[in-house]
């Protein structure tokens, strides 16, 4: 009731739908992650203008920033700035991976997301 308050008049809201704002795309490019001078490799599983869900060996706490690079098979390299958002645990074939949810805040220097959004048009 309240959401839809705050929607304004004459407004329906769904509660407990689809709340992104930005579609996602499934894609599986390869991805590498740079957590306080940790780096590590991850794989992307979808990626949006606003995200990128990336499956990980081992786990970065929620809230942390980290500098990406998005590796397009066949495709130039995106460095982007990222913050972690969620992590989930999973078991995979008898090993632990995690996946990150990871909102994009930028790519380094502080420029808005033109080659975010270069990629994205790639796929």
């Amino acid at each position: 009731l309240y959401r839809s308050k705050a929607d304004g008049k004459n407004r329906v809201t769904l509660v407990g739908g689809e709340r992104r704002r930005h579609p996602r795309i499934t894609v599986t490019h390869r991805v590498t992650l740079n957590a306080d001078g940790r780096v590590a490799a991850a794989r992307a599983k979808n990626l949006s203008e606003g995200g990128l869900l990336v499956s990980i060996q081992e786990p970065v706490a929620v809230g942390s920033p980290l500098d990406l690079t998005v590796r397009p098979r066949g495709g130039t390299p995106v460095g982007l700035r990222g913050e972690v958002v969620r992590i989930e645990r999973r078991g995979v074939e008898g090993r632990v991976l995690y996946d990150l949810g990871l909102r994009f805040v930028g790519e380094p220097g502080g420029k808005p997301l033109p080659l975010l959004r270069r990629l994205i048009a790639e796929v």
